[in-house]
């Protein structure tokens, strides 16, 4: 797996469950009002859930694994970084 997809999952993971929380506001709509109590309560209600539904999500996919090449003449390249790939060059110390 490559960090895109799992980038993408990660954040499909906490939406979803954050959407399916948020649906109260259509269960109770004297709580969860469109002034600043009311936004504020159907954040609170739907973070919860987010975070248990991305937390199983880091259960099931953990991140993918970062590797390094080492070429001939003793360069290290970091691969797999989301971010970007690092060559780290130089003598090796021990």
């Amino acid at each position: 797996m490559n960090w895109k997809l799992w980038l993408q999952g990660l954040l499909a993971a906490f939406v979803s469950a954050f959407a399916s929380a948020a649906s109260g506001a259509i269960a109770l709509p004297a709580v969860f009002t469109f002034d600043k109590a009311g936004v504020l309560n159907m954040i609170r209600l739907a973070t919860v859930p987010a975070m248990i539904a991305l937390f199983a999500y880091l259960k099931q996919y953990p991140t993918p694994q970062l590797s390094a090449v080492v070429d001939q003449q003793g360069n290290v390249k970091v691969v797999g970084n989301p971010v970007a790939e690092v060559t780290v060059t130089g003598k090796k110390t021990l």
